[in-house]
């Protein structure tokens, strides 16, 4: 009888531990925390040229049930352009998707940043952050 009270007491404590997340009404997860094999989103980062020279592109788009958390405080760092892009900064955020893009500028080679992004379902919210990398071509 008492092994049984404290199991279920164990039990009412990590439910707890796992449900007071502050600054967001769900549990919130990293994704290394996930089990299973499905991915939450697809993340892709490119160079696209346009008149004003290559602009440096990335996009999570969410697979379903996960929507993007319009919430959450996104950023997209770019140490070598002392850069930080914020949520307000996106040329896309929107529950199906998010997309930030900024001019690659006298940049050639490799150039890397760091994204902090969230997805959520119903029931959870990923805060994963993800290395970015594009490869800047020179324009000789």
């Amino acid at each position: 009888m008492l092994s049984s009270s404290l199991r279920l007491s164990g039990l009412l404590l990590l439910l707890l531990g796992l449900l007071s997340v502050s600054g967001c009404d769900r549990g919130e997860l990293s994704l290394d925390e996930v089990a299973g094999d499905q991915a939450a989103y697809r993340l892709h980062s490119s160079t696209v040229d346009s008149p004003d020279g290559p602009v440096l592109r990335v996009e999570v788009e969410p697979l379903a049930p996960y929507r993007v958390n319009l919430e959450f405080p996104w950023a997209l760092m770019v140490p070598v352009k002392d850069m930080q892009l914020a949520s307000g900064d996106a040329s896309r955020l929107d529950e199906a998707r998010a997309v930030f893009e900024f001019p690659a500028g006298t940049s050639t080679g490799l150039v890397e940043g760091n994204l902090r992004l969230s997805v959520c379902t119903d029931d959870i919210c990923l805060t994963p952050r993800e290395r970015i990398r594009w490869e800047v071509a020179s324009g000789e």
